[in-house]
């Protein structure tokens, strides 16, 4: 298994996605004029709600070791509300928008790649951004995927998904929330990395069980803003951020993992999801 390359296409019906955020960090715009075409195009049908938001709405965790504008502007303006928030009826999707920053986040991706139709939306939407901006500057857009997967409480079975070395560093004896952190840094481009594994409580059929959880939390930047001259630049570095968060992802799964996720048949998935002692967090299918 090992051996063969595992495309994301081989992974589309099956995932461990929690949270997907693409942002882009760019310097101070006039945003007035541009949340009113935002309103024309998103609010035209019913899927879409508007409100705005003060900064303690958002959470934005940036792990670029590069101090960004927008961290002033989070710290700073607290106070005053000045974002712009749309997001999906049931509250599953949202567009955020500031004068330094334009955010999309989903919680529940049916695939890993995400939504090739919510990406889209959101190009469609940093268009108007930059056609409505003069002498726009993009400083930073990074791609964040966490992945949480709940497991019986029995630690072969958290290495039976993920083979980093840290993993098999931990013992029943060790603490109960084991974490490590990878920030490896390329100049332009890094991302930051975080595994977690800690125990606790989660109820199911009415009763309370000790589990483990193992999280994946990838974050992928890039910067300079030579790169973001238009949009067609800005879609092939999103459509990098999604091809090296992916790559990241399955060099840290088992080749036991890799099979469960290409499962296309739903008893075989659930049944084999089972014996690797997974409660929750491997999602078969595409949910509505």
């Amino acid at each position: 298994m090992s051996k063969n390359v595992v495309e994301s296409d081989d992974l589309k019906n099956n995932n461990t996605l929690i949270n997907v955020i693409l942002r882009t960090d760019f310097f101070k715009i006039d945003i007035e004029k541009i949340i009113e075409k935002f309103s024309e195009n998103l609010l035209s049908s019913e899927n879409y709600k508007y409100k705005k938001i003060n900064n303690y709405g958002i959470k934005l965790d940036i792990s670029d070791p590069q101090k960004l504008v927008t961290q002033d502007f989070i710290s700073q303006k607290v106070t005053e509300v000045n974002s712009h928030e749309f997001s999906t009826i049931d509250s599953s999707s949202r567009f955020i928008l500031n004068e330094n920053f334009f955010i999309f986040e989903r919680k529940g991706f049916n695939d890993y790649e995400g939504s090739s139709v919510d990406i889209k939306k959101y190009l469609e939407l940093l268009e108007i951004v930059t056609s409505g901006s003069d002498n726009l500057k993009i400083k930073r857009i990074g791609l964040r995927k966490i992945n949480n997967i709940f497991m019986n409480h029995d630690l072969k079975n958290v290495k039976k998904v993920i083979k980093d070395k840290f993993i098999f560093e931990i013992s029943e004896e060790s603490c109960q929330r084991f974490q490590t952190v990878y920030t490896p840094l390329f100049g332009r481009d890094g991302y930051n990395l975080t595994l977690l594994v800690d125990d606790g409580k989660m109820m199911i059929e009415n009763t309370a069980n000790d589990v483990y959880r193992s999280m994946i939390d990838i974050d992928y930047y890039c910067r300079t803003e030579s790169r973001f001259e238009k949009i067609s630049d800005i879609k092939s570095v999103i459509e990098q951020l999604k091809k090296e968060t992916f790559k990241i992802y399955m060099n840290l799964l088992t080749d036991e993992m890799l099979k469960l996720l290409q499962i296309n048949d739903s008893k075989e998935f659930y049944e084999e999801s089972n014996k690797m002692g997974i409660l929750r967090g491997v999602n078969y299918g595409y949910r509505k």
